[in-house]
């Protein structure tokens, strides 16, 4: 139980894309650049630069989670605060958290980053505008301190915001473009010439050079539309983009975590070690188009 705190922000609901079914599929892999149940993950090595067990409590205390799965691990509470802020990034367009200090019953004093939502993203002065509408639909606006405030923009790595929802919007509407047998209706597929595969096919086709923008495979593992070659290209491509959302995440909450422990007086910074680089699937994709590495070799790097 919170006895204080100095937490300004408004609890809003954020519109999002949660009811599309190939956009949420899209995002949810976008942000899976590492199977945390593998022998990579396990390899990861995250810890602060010097060892400090009370400022490490307060970090992970500190730090948003993204699935509601606590492991009390510090490297487990910062890939999901790094996958809490990437899910925001790819929903909303940003990623807004108040640092909140609250005080708990017991007067324990305990920082928290709790996260929120803005119809508009601006600033007045030294502010962040917080805006909204109550359930009167009356414009509210809220101003509190940017220093009081972790703001991420969203990434260059994924294009401008416009270009990227549009996509977003298009995945569910090719998606869903092929006709269905309803019962009540069918006339389409009683007309005289109409071929439904070849009607597929050319669905499929522009499924596919919709993805290309990004690099996705909608999950496809064997495809007749593409070879195994240019299947297995798109997939490492794919990957690369997830290592450069995952970097420009988590370059940004590293450097944060160093401006809170400054804050605090006991300067300390995260040290993360092991994990694949956008290098390393640079270099599997040129020996994959040569024919230089190894099936085995390309299911390390993407899995």
């Amino acid at each position: 139980m919170t006895k204080e705190s100095d937490k300004i922000s408004v609890d809003v609901c954020a519109t999002n894309n949660d009811n599309k079914h190939y956009a949420k599929l899209f995002q949810e892999d976008l942000i899976r650049s590492i199977n945390r149940y593998s022998s990579k993950y396990k390899d990861v090595i995250c810890k602060l630069e010097r060892e400090n067990d009370e400022f490490e409590n307060i970090l992970k205390e500190l730090l948003p989670n993204y699935r509601g799965i606590y492991t009390n691990q510090l490297k487990d509470e910062f890939f999901e605060a790094g996958e809490k802020i990437m899910a925001h990034l790819i929903k909303n367009g940003y990623a807004l958290f108040e640092l909140v200090r609250q005080i708990d019953l017991n007067n324990k004093e305990k920082f928290k980053l709790i996260d929120f939502h803005s119809n508009t993203f601006k600033f007045e002065n030294e502010n962040f505008i917080q805006s909204f509408q109550d359930e009167n639909q009356k414009n509210i606006e809220i101003r509190i301190k940017k220093e009081k405030c972790l703001i991420i923009d969203f990434p260059d790595i994924l294009g401008n915001t416009n270009e990227y929802f549009n996509f977003i919007d298009k995945l569910d509407s090719e998606g869903n473009s092929l006709p269905k047998m309803y019962l009540g209706d069918q006339t389409l597929f009683k007309t005289k010439g109409y071929d439904f595969e070849e009607h597929k096919k050319l669905i499929e086709i522009q499924k596919l050079i919709l993805y290309k923008k990004y690099s996705w495979t909608e999950r496809r593992f064997k495809d007749d539309l593409l070879t195994a070659f240019n299947n297995t290209k798109m997939q490492l491509e794919f990957k690369k983009l997830q290592i450069q959302l995952r970097d420009y995440v988590f370059n940004l909450l590293i450097d944060y975590i160093e401006k809170f422990s400054i804050m605090l007086g006991c300067p300390n910074k995260i040290i993360i070690e092991g994990m694949l680089s956008v290098k390393d699937v640079e270099d599997a994709i040129k020996k994959w188009e040569i024919g230089e590495i190894t099936k085995s070799e390309i299911s390390a790097i993407l899995y």
